[in-house]
């Protein structure tokens, strides 16, 4: 057992050294740093990035970095997840995290596409968290978060599951004055299991899944006078609205990881499923927005990433991957709308509703490869310089190519100086609404106001 975890801590490293910073600002969380945070694991993902400079939180939970909008890349054990479809959901929680970082700045070659910040989380292990755990976190605003663990190891294969629900009456931002929100209520669970296998001494094999899924209601805003009149009604009580969204997230990594002397490899095949849909309130939506959509959102996205280092010669060493991802999002909505009619001495809104389907399906390829070159040109002296193509092609057909360089300086063991060019590539989320989306809904005499 002692050769066996010896084993998978050197494997660790190698791992680690694969993908480092040099030259991007990074701020990193440990196991402690995690614990000491109010709700300590307990806490969303996003109360722990908090505690980095930089990053703020709006009001339906999402993460911003350096005040771009959201535009950020989360690994796990050094794998790139895609990009998935949520609004309000933190789709990981700290119980998955042994470590944890976040990287900004000027970035080396192999982080692209989305750039505002890389959250880089080393999941735990059973190795490190043996046997069960069983906590309950209680709250005012109704909060009951119940969790479970169990981690182990059997020979050279290690587990590791935790599963966490949580249910409370504020499930985003209160937009009123008042201590107790109206309509808030959320329900979310979030689970993640890991197993890993040692092979050998330079062999590795890895599999992660999880998921998260959540129902939001959406808070009511009292004392609000309806906009326009349905079917003959033109008063509503605006705090009986129900409207509601719920998200869901299911991911999957598979990793092969081998070192062998001076060369570091790390080939994985990801796959997520996201999923968005909104209810309205069928007559509210449309007297106080004119329009009241059931809309569906999906997305499917898959695909492989590959990483490895060579150590060229002492103070050289060269890095290079790749990524080929394909995406699909389909997105369909069935509306309830009021249409212009001629009224007025022009076009007005009318009184009876009128249905609208709106669907569309895109499919993007997304394909990346980058080199770069580590130079330890002085002790305490490091130039990385390096070059990324990334290419995206679907709904937009665009492609680039990025020189990276770093510099970092350490004129002594407490002080870091760090310069850096870096040019971005960052192709449109693929589940931003589409052109055709927007067009359906232009006034005329026969669709929406």
């Amino acid at each position: 057992m002692p050769e066996i975890q010896v084993t998978a801590g050197r494997l660790d490293q190698d791992r680690a050294s694969i993908m480092p910073d040099l030259g991007a600002t990074r701020y990193g969380f440990t196991r402690q740093n995690i614990e000491n945070i109010p709700q300590g694991e307990n806490a969303p993902l996003g109360q722990v990035l908090l505690r980095a400079p930089g990053v703020v939180q709006d009001g339906f939970g999402r993460i911003h970095v350096r005040g771009d909008h959201s535009n950020l890349q989360y690994r796990f054990d050094g794998v790139q997840l895609p990009e998935g479809l949520s609004a309000f959901t933190q789709v990981f929680s700290a119980r998955f995290t042994d470590t944890l970082s976040l990287l900004t700045g000027a970035l080396p070659a192999q982080y692209g596409l989305t750039t505002a910040g890389v959250v880089d989380i080393g999941v735990r292990s059973g190795t490190t968290d043996p046997g069960i755990e069983a906590a309950l976190m209680t709250g005012s605003y109704n909060w009951i978060q119940p969790v479970l663990q169990y981690g182990g190891r059997s020979g050279p294969v290690d587990y590791f599951a935790v599963g966490q629900f949580t249910s409370n009456s504020i499930g985003m931002e209160n937009p009123t004055a008042s201590y107790q929100p109206l309509h808030d209520a959320t329900r979310q669970w979030y689970a993640l299991t890991k197993v890993t296998g040692i092979v050998d001494e330079q062999t590795r094999l890895s599999f992660i899944a999880g998921g998260a899924a959540a129902r939001f209601q959406i808070p009511n805003l009292p004392f609000q006078t309806p906009a326009f009149t349905v079917n003959g009604i033109s008063s509503w009580d605006s705090t009986l609205l129900d409207q509601q969204q719920s998200e869901s997230t299911y991911f999957a990594i598979g990793s092969l990881q081998k070192s062998y002397r001076d060369l570091n490899v790390q080939v994985s095949a990801f796959a997520r499923y996201s999923s968005l849909a909104y209810q309205p309130d069928p007559i509210g939506d449309l007297l106080y927005n004119g329009f009241a959509p059931w809309a569906v959102r999906q997305g499917v996205a898959a695909g492989l990433q590959g990483d490895a280092s060579w150590k060229l010669a002492e103070g050289h060493t060269l890095r290079g991957g790749y990524l080929v991802q394909r995406e699909q999002v389909n997105s369909t909505t069935w509306a309830n709308a009021l249409p212009l009619v001629p009224g007025g001495g022009g076009l007005v809104p009318g009184g009876q509703p009128v249905g609208i389907f709106d669907h569309s399906d895109l499919t993007a390829w997304t394909y990346s490869v980058y080199l770069q070159h580590e130079w330890r040109a002085l002790p305490s002296l490091t130039v990385n310089w390096g070059l990324r193509f990334d290419a995206v092609s679907g709904f937009t057909n665009e492609n680039q190519l990025s020189p990276r360089v770093n510099v970092v300086w350490e004129p002594v063991p407490s002080v870091s100086l760090r310069a850096g060019y870096a040019r971005y590539f960052v192709p449109p989320p693929l589940g931003f609404v589409t052109a055709a989306s927007l067009a359906s809904r232009v006034p005329s005499s026969t669709n929406a106001v």
